[in-house]
C-alpha cells in the first residue's frame, strides 16, 4: 500500500477533522452479507440542505453525501470504488482516553483515511493495530462509527477506557445506532438498552427474519421500519449501498416511491424509479444540491402535472456570496410578488411585488446585510406559489 501521510495529506486531514466536529446525528446504519450483500443508512438531521459529489483526493474515489450546518458543510459518510462504506453517527456514552505511547486518532480521521486508502475492514483494523492508533473522541460530541466492505469484513469501531473497542459481524450482519455496540457483544439483541436500542432492535429482527434471501426491496423495509417521521431529527435521505455494482440508491424525505441511483464508476445519478421521465446528471467534485436535484425533476414534473402558469428557478450561484440571481418564467400576465425570507419564515425582502406581462425574468439579491445561512425565496401569484430553498455563505 502506498505511504499515507505526506505532508499535503496530513494537513488535508487535519483539515477534514475540524470540520468533522459538529458531525451530530442519531441515524441508523446495516451492512448484511447473505445471499446478497447491501448496506444501508437512515440519515436523520434537521430540516437542511444535503449535497452529492464523487470526489479523489488522494487515493480512492468516493461518493460523499454532505449536509449543510452552522455555515458549514459536514460530511455523513463515504462510499469508496472498492465498495467500502464509512459513516459515523453519535454514541452515548463516549469514552474519551488515550495511552501515552498510543497516536490518537479521531473519528474524522478515520473516515478519511477508510475512503480514501483501503478497500477492506479488516485490513483498516490491521493498520490500527500497527499504527497504534488509538479512536478518540473531541470535545462536545462523541461518536463511534461502522465501516463495512465487499470481502464480508464489517465492524463498529468504538473508543475505549483501554483500548479500541470493535465489534465484528455476526450472523453474517451488522446494525448500528447510537449506543455502545461492544458492551452487549453475544447477547441476545433483544437485551440491548439505550439511545436508539428501538431502532436497532427493529432493523435486527427483520434482517434476522429475512436472512434466507435478502433482496434490494428488504433493504428498502429495514430503512423504512427505522426512519423518523418527525423530532428534532427526521430522516432527510436514506441509502442503499450495493457494493458489487458500486451503486447507491437514495430516497430523499422518506419519499420511497422515487429512488434516484448513482453510479461511482460513470460518475452519474440518474432518475432510477418513481419517475415519469428519466433525467441523467454528470456528478462531478463540485456535486449537486438535493433542492437543485429534486427542481431538475421531481418538482419540475410536479409543476407541469398540475399546468403551472410559472416556473421559478433555482437560484445560481448556489451556495453563494453576497449575490445570486433568480430567474423565472410566467405564460400570462399576472399580479406577482417574489419575496425572500430566513429559516424561522420571517419577511426578509421583497423583490417583485405587481402586475409584469408574460415573459422570462431574472433578479438579483443582495445578501451582504444578512447573516450566512439557508433562505427561501417565494414566487406568488393569485392562486399558485412556489418556494425554494439557497444558502447563503459570507
Amino acid at each position: 500500500m502506498k505511504r499515507l501521510f505526506t505532508c499535503k495529506s496530513l494537513c488535508t486531514i487535519l483539515f477534514f477533522v475540524v470540520l468533522f466536529t459538529n458531525y451530530i446525528k442519531p441515524c441508523t446504519s446495516f451492512a448484511v452479507y447473505f445471499n446478497n450483500t447491501y448496506y444501508g443508512l437512515n440519515l436523520d438531521w434537521q430540516d437542511t440542505e444535503v449535497k452529492f459529489s464523487i470526489k479523489k483526493y488522494e487515493g480512492y474515489k468516493v461518493f460523499y453525501v454532505e449536509f449543510f450546518s452552522n455555515s458549514s458543510w459536514l460530511t455523513s459518510c463515504g462510499f469508496n470504488e472498492r465498495g467500502l462504506l464509512s459513516t459515523s453517527q453519535l454514541v452515548y456514552p463516549g469514552v474519551a482516553a488515550v495511552k501515552p505511547n498510543e497516536t490518537p486518532l479521531d473519528y474524522g480521521g478515520l473516515f478519511r483515511i477508510s475512503t480514501d486508502f483501503f478497500g477492506r475492514t479488516d485490513s483498516l483494523k490491521t493498520f490500527l493495530n500497527v499504527a497504534n492508533n488509538r479512536l478518540i473522541q473531541v470535545p462536545f460530541i462523541k461518536l463511534h462509527s461502522l465501516i463495512a466492505s465487499l470481502n464480508g469484513s464489517a465492524a463498529v469501531f468504538e473508543s475505549g477506557t483501554d483500548s479500541n473497542m470493535v465489534t465484528n459481524t455476526g450472523e453474517n450482519f451488522i446494525v448500528m445506532t447510537n449506543f455502545n455496540n461492544h458492551k452487549f457483544w453475544g447477547k441476545p439483541y433483544t437485551l440491548t438498552t439505550g439511545t436508539g436500542s428501538d431502532r436497532y432492535q427493529v432493523a435486527y429482527s427483520y434482517i434476522l427474519q429475512n436472512r434466507l434471501n435478502f433482496t434490494y426491496e428488504n433493504a428498502w423495509e429495514v430503512l423504512k421500519n427505522t426512519k423518523q417521521n418527525s423530532g428534532s431529527y427526521p430522516t432527510i435521505c436514506s441509502f442503499i449501498f450495493d457494493p458489487l455494482n458500486l451503486s447507491v440508491y437514495i430516497a430523499i424525505k422518506r419519499n420511497y416511491q422515487q429512488i434516484y441511483k448513482v453510479s461511482l464508476t460513470d460518475n452519474y445519478i440518474e432518475t432510477y424509479s418513481g419517475f415519469s421521465s428519466y433525467k441523467k446528471l454528470n456528478l462531478t467534485n463540485e456535486g449537486i444540491l438535493v433542492s437543485e436535484l429534486i427542481n431538475l425533476t421531481d418538482m419540475k414534473e410536479e409543476e407541469n402535472t398540475n399546468n403551472y402558469s410559472f416556473n421559478l428557478k433555482q437560484n445560481y450561484p448556489n451556495p453563494f456570496n453576497s449575490v445570486t440571481n433568480i430567474s423565472f418564467l410566467i405564460n400570462k400576465g399576472e399580479y406577482i410578488s417574489l419575496k425572500i425570507y430566513d429559516i424561522l419564515g420571517n419577511e426578509i425582502e421583497t423583490l417583485i411585488d405587481k402586475y409584469i406581462p408574460a415573459g422570462n425574468y431574472s433578479v438579483s439579491w443582495n445578501a451582504k446585510d444578512n447573516k450566512s445561512g439557508i433562505y427561501f425565496y417565494k414566487l406568488q401569484a393569485q392562486t399558485k406559489s412556489i418556494t425554494k430553498k439557497m444558502i447563503y455563505l459570507k
